[in-house]
């Protein structure tokens, strides 16, 4: 990993290790639609990656682990306040 990465907050590094807001919302709603997860009973959409990307709305702990899995950002990077 390079040093750069050090410094982006971990819901952002996420985005831009998949290559954008779009192929973050196609890879997590592949990933839970196969296990079975849902986010308030729902896909997830570009609405809610800006949401959480922009601060807006806080990164929900309960998908830290799916988006580890499809991006490699660890859960403690993304929430860090829950997750140590």
């Amino acid at each position: 990993m390079c040093k750069k990465n050090l410094e982006i907050p971990g819901f952002s590094l996420a985005v831009a290790r998949v290559g954008g807001i779009t192929e973050l919302v196609r890879q997590l709603n592949d990933r839970m639609e196969k296990s079975g997860i849902t986010y308030k009973g729902k896909k997830i959409n570009r609405y809610h990656i800006s949401r959480w990307l922009h601060g807006k709305q806080q990164f929900p702990a309960e998908l830290a682990g799916v988006v580890e899995d499809v991006t490699g950002v660890t859960k403690e990077r993304l929430r860090p306040d829950i997750f140590q």
